[in-house]
């Protein structure tokens, strides 16, 4: 039974559109949740979790008692080399039994930025929100679960034979998969309104990414807004990376940006005199003045690839929208994602425009259908933030995995409820690495890594009921 608090948090749906965010809206003073570190740590003094906030020592912590961890989850963090006076980053998991005979596990990491105050707020309050449009859909999903392990919901490829004014007179019956995915997709979006609605009577800084793995009937939905990832390593592939989540950077989520640009200009300009600032056009190279006149290799919301257009005055004075490339992509020379959550005040300093309206909540939620392999306990669903993927790439944490697995057979083999946990912190101290003359440097030399790193080592052995 949810509480009456958060029953009245999710009544208050109202889109954030309906709002004008760029008012100076009087700023509370009080956070609405006291920093701390995820609960799944276990119980932590007020000097322990100064302690591990201390971005001199980096100490990576892991749980006091894994086992206690659904599934006996690995997870490990550590703070980052001083962007910020606390980790920024949030995770949560959860068993719960959602009546009916359905039962889910929910894992979530929330990497925040310009402060935690919405990495906080989302982390307690996201899964409660996912948590209550799944009761609200509990009748279908029960009878939806039936016809799936019947068989009987094999894609609707039936209806292809069907008259086509037979099928439009049909009444739409979503499938499982529909109604978990949507479930998933509208508490993303109720979540950040209601970050929007608190903002008026608490201080909530900043904003975050989400990324969600919910196993529940017999399948994995990860639901990814951000640059965090998941990525599943079986045994029957070796082992191989199969992502389960896309990264969200201003360069891959480029054609949606544009396009709000297209169709909404005046958040180009500066908010105080109109004149534009951005252009929210790409180009392949910077420009100069000598290429007024010339042609150019550019691309707009419309275009996959490139095409060439006469360089003007205009294209040479604005600030490119998007620029950069790879891990240095920015949107308005700011921001390195594409979704989150929060956000409302993001501004682009010099020319104060808001870009609030570039990011979104939208989720992309991927189904892993599990009842369909064999997964055994080698397997495993590996959750990160930025943090580890900036410096150690999927086929890196593979390698990893492998010889956290061989140690433990060198030493006589460590408990199952152990072994994930000690993967999920070798993975944290490889992206850290050491600190040698001031700057931290991976084994092999280069660059660590110096933001707030999170790690799920998940075991996928318990993902289908028997």
């Amino acid at each position: 039974m949810l509480p009456s608090s958060v029953k009245k948090l999710l009544q208050r749906k109202t889109s954030r559109r309906s709002v004008d965010y760029s008012d100076n809206l009087p700023l509370p003073s009080g956070p609405q949740y006291e920093y701390t570190r995820p609960e799944l740590l276990g119980t932590l003094s007020s000097h322990a979790v100064e302690a591990i906030s201390s971005s001199a020592q980096r100490i990576v912590v892991c749980p006091t008692r894994p086992a206690s961890i659904p599934w006996a989850a690995g997870y490990a963090e550590v703070v980052n080399a001083g962007k910020s006076r606390t980790s920024e980053d949030q995770a949560i998991c959860k068993e719960v039994d959602l009546g009916s005979g359905i039962k889910y596990t929910i894992y979530g990491l929330f990497d925040g930025h310009g402060g935690n105050g919405t990495s906080m707020k989302i982390a307690t309050e996201l899964h409660l929100i996912i948590h209550q449009n799944l009761v609200d859909i509990l009748p279908m999903l029960v009878d939806a679960w039936e016809v799936a392990k019947s068989g009987d919901g094999k894609d609707n490829l039936s209806e292809l034979s069907l008259d086509y004014e037979e099928v439009m007179h049909r009444p739409f019956e979503p499938n499982l998969e529909e109604l978990v995915s949507g479930s998933l997709e509208s508490a993303f979006w109720v979540m950040d309104s209601v970050v929007l609605n608190d903002k008026s009577m608490y201080k909530i800084t900043g904003g975050s990414t989400a990324l969600v793995a919910l196993f529940i009937c017999d399948r994995i939905f990860v639901a990814n807004a951000g640059d965090s990832r998941a990525v599943l390593y079986r045994s029957s592939t070796d082992f191989k990376p199969e992502p389960l989540s896309f990264d969200f950077t201003p360069e891959s989520d480029r054609r949606r940006i544009q396009e709000i640009a297209f169709h909404k200009p005046d958040l180009l300009g500066d908010p105080r005199s109109g004149e534009q600032i951005f252009n929210r056009l790409q180009f392949s190279r910077p420009l100069k003045e000598e290429d007024i006149g010339t042609l150019a290799l550019y691309r707009d919301f419309y275009m996959s690839g490139w095409g060439l257009k006469e360089v003007t005055e205009d294209d040479v004075r604005l600030l490119p929208l998007i620029n950069g490339r790879g891990k240095g992509v920015r949107l308005m020379l700011t921001m390195g994602v594409a979704r989150s959550l929060g956000d409302f005040d993001l501004i682009h300093r010099s020319s104060l425009v808001n870009m609030k309206d570039f990011l979104s909540p939208q989720p992309e939620v991927q189904v892993y259908r599990a009842y369909k392999h064999k997964l055994l306990v080698q397997d495993v669903l590996v959750m990160a933030t930025d943090g580890l993927w900036d410096v150690v790439t999927n086929h890196d944490v593979a390698r990893e995995l492998t010889i956290a697995r061989e140690d433990a057979k060198d030493v006589g083999g460590y408990s199952q409820d152990i072994l994930p946990t000690k993967m999920a912190k070798k993975l944290v101290e490889l992206a850290r690495g050491e600190k040698k003359d001031g700057f931290w440097e991976k084994v092999d030399g280069n660059l660590a890594s110096g933001d707030d790193i999170s790690v799920f080592v998940i075991p996928l052995a318990n993902s289908v009921s028997a």
